[in-house]
């Protein structure tokens, strides 16, 4: 046994991100970049781990709106289970 967790901690233990795509990923990267915000790129999407983004994501719509790179898609994300147990034990996919 690794952890012993009961339901509302492991929701907790999941990690969450922001992934946001647009028409201009490279303007948008340096808007949210200016903005403070620490950005991943992955393929053809940003991510952002940060809660303030996770608490506000209408905050990186208004900026990014507002520079000319509207976000085509804007999600919250959760850390599915079976992630959750391959990162928790050290293994990637």
């Amino acid at each position: 046994m690794i952890e012993d967790s009961d339901a509302n901690k492991l929701e907790q233990l999941r990690s969450s991100r922001l992934k946001i795509r647009t028409r201009d990923n490279k303007l948008a990267f340096e808007v949210l970049t200016r903005a403070g915000y620490l950005i991943e790129i992955d393929e053809t999407t940003l991510v952002i781990h940060e809660q303030r983004a996770l608490e506000a994501p209408d905050n990186i719509a208004t900026l990014l709106v507002s520079a000319g790179a509207a976000p085509t898609r804007l999600a919250v994300e959760q850390e599915n289970l079976e992630d959750y147990f391959l990162r928790l034990i050290g293994e990637t996919q």
